[in-house]
């Protein structure tokens, strides 16, 4: 007999899933309640959603159409745009998740992400690619 991968009762977590709570909660205990928050390469969106879910303000942007296209079916308020090009109203915190390593020219594209802040507003940054 095939046993499921499941449990009785139990629901059984993707790594996506996982990857998505650390990286959410990370952001989110740099966040004061109901921050607004531009998350820059949201991809499918995953992690704006989950952090409206939780009472944050989330707008974002990523290159792909395809990936924006996903996002905005999980009713995240995503744009197709490149940055350092786009021009957000201020935020409370701008969101690097993964994406920084891809954004050139870095200088140009960190010192628009504080002119884009509100005055005690927050750049964050989760990465991997420290050479990069």
């Amino acid at each position: 007999m095939h046993r499921s991968a499941e449990r009785e009762g139990e629901r059984h977590t993707r790594p996506i899933e996982v990857a998505t709570r650390e990286t959410a909660s990370y952001l989110a205990d740099h966040l004061r309640p109901a921050a607004s928050l531009l998350e820059i390469g949201c991809g499918t969106g995953e992690v704006a959603h989950e952090l409206t879910r939780r009472g944050y303000r989330v707008s974002a942007i990523d290159s792909s159409e395809a990936s924006v296209a996903h996002a905005r079916n999980r009713d995240v308020a995503a744009t197709v745009a490149t940055w350092p090009r786009f021009d957000p109203p201020p935020v409370d915190a701008i969101a690097f998740t993964r994406s920084l390593h891809h954004i050139h020219p870095l200088d140009d594209s960190v010192v628009k992400a504080r002119q884009s802040l509100t005055a005690d507003g927050c750049v964050l940054v989760e990465d991997f690619a420290f050479n990069d």
